[in-house]
C-alpha cells in the first residue's frame, strides 16, 4: 500500500495532472485544499486535546462552517458527539470536494491524516474514515490497496456489531469487483450490503445503485430500473448523488433500446452536474446513444466534450470506460480507424490498472472488422422478452426518464 505524499508534493502532483479549470482568475481551490491538507497533517501528529485546540485557531478561510455531512456516514444517520469526531467529518467534507475535482493526491493526504488522528476515537469513526480512504485509493486506480482497506472495514465492523458500516465496506468491495470485471463477486457484495443496510439509509441507496449496475450488465433491465428508481428516491433532491443515479438509469434505457429516454437522462445530467466522474459516464452514454440514432455529428461533439472531462481528472476506470464506449460508438458508425484508436487507449489503461472487463471488450473491438453496438433495437428485445415491455414498472420508469426532457 503506497504511503500518501506530503501535502506539498500532493499539491504539485495534482497540479501537474493537467487539471483544467484551476487556472482561472479567482479560482483558488487548490491553494485552499493545500492549506486543508497541511492542517489535517498537523492535527494527526497532535494529541487529541491539542488537535481540538489547534482546530479552534484555524480561520474560516481554511475550514469555513458547513452544514453538510460526508456521504459515507453511520447507517442510522447518527452524528459524532465529540469535538474530534465532528472535526474529522469536517475534513472529510473538504476531501470529498477534492475528489470531485479529481485532486486525489490531496484527498488521500487529507483522509489518511484524519484516519491517524482518530486512532483513539470510537471505532465507528475510525472505520468510516478508513472506508473513505479506500474510496480515494480506488479512484486513483489502486484497486489492491482499496480491496485490502474495504475488506478490513467489513470484517472489523461485523466483529463489533457495526452492520451499517460493514455495508459500506461491502459496497466498496462491490465497486472493486465491478472494476475488475467480476460480476458474481460484485452482485454478492451489493446484496450483502443491502441485507446490512438500515431501511431508507444512504447505504441502502448505494446498495440499490450497485445492484442496478449489475442488472444492466446482465441485461436484467426491469430489475435495473426498479433498483435505480429506489436509489433515486433515496437520494437528496438535486444532488450529485441523484444525478449519478439518473445517468446510470439512462444507461439502462439505452441498453433496452429506449434511446429517447436515454438521451433525456444523459442530457439532464450534463445540464446539472459539474463533477467529472459523473459527467464522463453520461457523456459516454450520450456518444453511444447518438451513434445508435445515426447522429454522427452529435456523437463527435460529445466525444470532444468527454476528452475535456477526462483531462479535468475523471477517475481512471471512468476514463477507460469512456474511451471504450466511444470506440463502440465509432464501430456502430463504421469508423474503423477511430474505433481502433479509442479501443487501444481503453486497453492501455485497463492493462495498467487491471480493469479486466474493459480489457476484454476493447480486445473484442480490435479483433473484429465490424462489431455491432452493445445496444439492441427495441424490437429485438421485445421478441425475446415480451414480459419486459408489459411490465408497468418498466413503463413508469421509462416515462419518468423521458419526462426529464420536458
Amino acid at each position: 500500500m503506497r504511503a500518501p505524499l506530503t501535502p506539498l508534493k500532493a499539491f504539485l502532483s495534482d497540479s501537474e495532472r493537467g487539471q483544467t479549470g484551476f487556472g482561472n482568475v479567482g479560482d483558488n481551490r487548490m491553494s485552499h485544499w493545500l492549506s486543508v491538507a497541511q492542517a489535517a497533517e498537523r492535527i494527526c501528529v497532535s494529541t487529541r486535546n491539542d488537535s481540538v485546540e489547534y482546530a479552534k485557531t484555524l480561520s474560516h478561510s481554511v475550514l469555513p462552517p458547513r452544514e453538510q455531512r460526508p456521504t459515507q456516514i453511520e447507517g442510522d444517520g447518527r452524528e459524532p458527539s465529540d469535538s474530534l469526531g465532528k472535526l474529522a467529518e469536517r475534513f472529510r467534507l473538504e476531501a470529498e470536494d477534492m475528489e470531485r475535482a479529481g485532486c486525489f493526491e490531496l484527498a488521500l493526504v487529507t483522509v489518511s491524516s484524519v484516519c491517524r488522528a482518530l486512532t483513539d476515537a470510537p471505532i465507528s469513526q475510525r472505520l468510516l474514515a478508513t472506508v473513505h480512504m479506500g474510496r480515494v485509493m480506488r479512484q486513483m486506480g489502486d484497486l489492491d490497496s482499496a480491496k485490502e482497506v474495504y475488506t478490513g472495514v467489513a470484517t472489523t465492523a461485523m466483529s463489533v456489531g457495526e452492520k451499517p458500516i460493514a455495508a459500506h465496506g461491502h459496497i466498496g468491495l462491490g465497486v472493486v469487483a465491478a472494476e475488475r470485471g467480476n460480476q458474481p463477486d460484485q452482485k454478492a457484495h451489493y446484496q450483502k450490503a443491502l441485507e446490512l443496510a438500515p431501511l431508507g439509509s444512504p447505504v441502502e441507496r448505494s446498495s440499490h445503485q450497485g445492484l442496478m449496475v449489475v442488472a444492466v450488465a446482465r441485461n436484467d433491465l426491469a430489475d435495473a430500473l426498479l433498483h435505480g428508481w429506489r436509489a433515486h428516491d433515496l437520494s437528496p433532491p438535486k444532488s450529485d448523488v441523484q444525478y449519478e443515479v439518473i445517468g446510470n438509469m439512462a444507461r439502462v434505457a439505452h441498453e433496452g433500446g429506449f434511446f429517447g429516454a436515454a438521451k433525456a437522462g444523459f442530457e439532464f445530467v450534463l445540464q446539472h452536474s459539474t463533477v467529472a466522474r459523473i459527467r464522463i459516464v453520461s457523456i459516454g452514454g450520450a456518444v453511444r446513444t447518438a451513434a445508435s440514432l445515426g447522429l454522427k455529428e452529435e456523437a463527435l461533439r460529445y466525444v470532444d466534450l468527454g476528452f475535456l472531462e477526462v483531462h479535468k481528472g475523471a477517475p481512471r476506470h471512468d476514463a477507460a470506460r469512456f474511451y471504450l464506449w466511444c470506440a463502440e460508438a465509432f464501430a456502430k458508425l463504421g469508423d474503423v480507424e477511430s474505433r481502433n484508436s479509442l479501443a487501444e487507449r481503453a486497453g492501455q489503461i485497463a492493462d495498467a490498472d487491471g480493469f479486466h472487463e474493459v480489457r476484454h471488450r476493447s480486445e473484442a473491438l480490435l479483433n473484429q472488422p465490424t462489431l455491432s453496438t452493445t445496444s439492441r433495437p427495441s424490437s429485438q428485445i421485445a421478441g425475446r422478452r415480451p414480459a419486459f415491455f408489459e411490465s408497468d414498472s418498466v413503463r413508469i420508469g421509462i416515462n419518468r426518464l423521458e419526462a426529464l426532457a420536458v
